[in-house]
């Protein structure tokens, strides 16, 4: 893959999304048929320092909370070992299967601890950090970052401090504690479908796997960008 641009979480996310489509089933039945154990050391090979109880327990118990257990509130042994696993493959299936793969309720979980004060604060840059008000566009693939000045109307002020409201824009801080949230569990996720894809049953070995799935991604997504270099080269060299 050295070829091409490593591939983002959002990558990943969105080719898991297409392997779980295909391997949801098989995928459960082998995670399922794991002793207790297995189970376990799996969910601690993708995430190394889960905790044994969720933050929601511990938080009641008056115990000091993390940022990870801030941000990943689901991570965590009781509760994706419930049920004898089955609610780690929910949790699975409604990350891969919810429309727009859980952005929004990812984005109400961090806004809802903006509000009480309490979402992890990550290094921004002193040039943002002196901004008015900085945020991103979900929707912008460049993730540019934005800001209000001394020029800008009261009217337009309102409508980002609105967007900032709802979601549909997004403060830089909440952002990258997003960033984080969504690569954490992109990387958890991918572990537990490798360990499957590597020592499942023969039977239920995937066709494509998922490394050659991201691949592929990441070929289209290199010929997309080449076609639409050349594509504004041809128009500039009609232009001269």
């Amino acid at each position: 893959m050295s070829a091409f641009a490593s591939p983002t979480a959002e990558d990943e996310t969105a080719v898991m999304a297409t392997w779980w489509s295909r391997n949801c089933k098989p995928w459960s039945e082998w995670f399922l048929s794991l002793s207790a154990e297995e189970r376990l050391a799996l969910l601690k090979k993708g995430c190394p320092d889960i905790p044994s109880v969720t933050s929601a327990t511990r938080a009641q118990r008056g115990e000091r909370l993390l940022a990870t257990d801030m941000l990943l509130p689901e991570i965590a042994e009781d509760a994706l070992m419930a049920s004898g696993g089955r609610l780690c493959a929910l949790f699975i299936t409604r990350r891969m299967a919810t429309a727009g793969l859980c952005v929004q309720s990812d984005l109400r979980l961090l806004l809802d601890l903006a509000k009480i004060k309490q979402l992890p604060l990550f290094n921004i840059g002193q040039s943002v950090k002196a901004m008015d008000t900085p945020f991103i566009d979900p929707m912008d693939p460049d993730e540019n970052v934005q800001c209000l000045n001394s020029a800008t109307s009261a009217a337009s002020r309102k409508q980002v401090l609105e967007g900032l409201a709802t979601g549909r824009l997004v403060g830089v801080e909440v952002y990258m504690a997003l960033k984080v949230r969504r690569t954490a569990i992109a990387k958890f996720i991918r572990t537990l479908i490798e360990e499957f894809e590597e020592k499942g049953d023969e039977a239920w070995r995937p066709s494509p796997l998922l490394a050659q799935l991201i691949q592929g991604e990441m070929k289209m997504q290199a010929a997309d960008s080449e076609a639409v270099e050349e594509g504004a080269k041809s128009e500039l060299e009609k232009l001269s």
